[in-house]
Parts: structure tokens; sequence; C-alpha cells
């Protein structure tokens, strides 16, 4: 079922236990976006098989504990981010999930719960209103975490949109950064 960003909070908040799980080679995106999900909702964070060099990277910077293959089992919910397709998650079985993802295709939406896929430049930028929109305020690493994906995604804002700059002016000011 598609719900609105204002709505995610009311869904997570049913489960005792929320994992956040990133895709195969999980870039800054997935990494950011996931931790700031955690941070503003609870939960653990995952990914499938590893962590590439600038998601791990961001991860260290930022101090996000993740679970590199983490038991499903564990978890009364699993939170998909960033992820596409089903290969993207390795051999990670998925029963009870949502889904939070910028890519279009359709491969996991069947099946989710709940799922937020619209078209946008990063999921950093998705998740930045799922937290406005659910009166969760980022500390200084969660707004790091998603500017760095942000960044990443747009290729340094080479494919950014008003609403990637938007996102980005307001997590400066949320974060207390200067860009430079």
């Amino acid at each position: 079922m598609l719900i609105s960003e204002a709505q995610f909070g009311s869904f997570v908040s049913r489960c005792k236990s929320v994992l956040y799980l990133c895709h195969r080679n999980a870039d800054p995106d997935a990494v950011g976006s996931a931790f700031a999900l955690a941070g503003a909702f609870g939960g653990g964070l995952g990914a499938a098989d590893d962590l590439s060099r600038t998601g791990e990277a961001l991860s260290d910077l930022i101090g996000a504990d993740i679970m590199i293959n983490p038991s499903p089992e564990d978890w009364d919910l699993i939170v998909v981010v960033d992820t596409s397709v089903r290969l993207q998650l390795g051999t990670i079985p998925l029963s009870r999930y949502g889904l939070v993802d910028h890519h279009q295709d359709e491969g996991l939406r069947e099946g989710a719960e709940f799922y937020i896929q619209r078209p946008a430049k990063s999921t950093a930028e998705i998740v930045w209103k799922i937290l406005k929109e659910n009166g969760r305020k980022p500390n200084r690493e969660m707004a790091l975490g998603l500017l760095v994906g942000i960044i990443s995604d747009t290729g340094r804002f080479k494919r950014a949109s008003a609403e990637s700059f938007l996102a980005v002016s307001e997590l400066l000011e949320a974060g207390e950064f200067e860009y430079n």
C-alpha cells in the first residue's frame, strides 16, 4: 500500500523491533537514509553483503553500527531503504517489510505492507521529508548522513533538482553546518 511521508511514523510505531535494511554495496544515500530513519524512529541498521567504500566511510564518520546480512527473524518489520529490486538484497529473505525508495522499479512493491516510492534525486530527500512530516528533528550525525546521501546521489549537484537544493539548505541549517 502506498503511504505518504506523514504516515510513516504510525506504520513503524506498531512494531516492537524495526530493521532498516540497505542494499548490497550500500552507498551513502542508503547508509545515510537508513541511519536517519533508525535515529528518528528507533531500530537497527543492516546491509546485504557489504558497504561500498564511500558507504563505509560515511558509516564510520556518523557512527552507524550496521549489521552485515542480519537475520530477518530477529525483527518484527524490515524497512528496505534505497533498494529497487529483490536481487540487491542477496540471500536475505523478506516476509514482513516496507519500502522507502526513490527508484521507480516496481520489484519490491508487491508484497510490501507499505511503501513510499516517488521520483526524487535521492532517497535521502524522501527521508528528510519523512522526518519533517513526523515532527522528528535530526541530530547532527543524521543531518550529515542525509546531506552526504543527497550530494552523492546527485553527483555533487549535477543531477540535483529544486527539491534537492531545498533539502540541502534545510539540512545545513538543522545540523548547523557550513557547506564548505
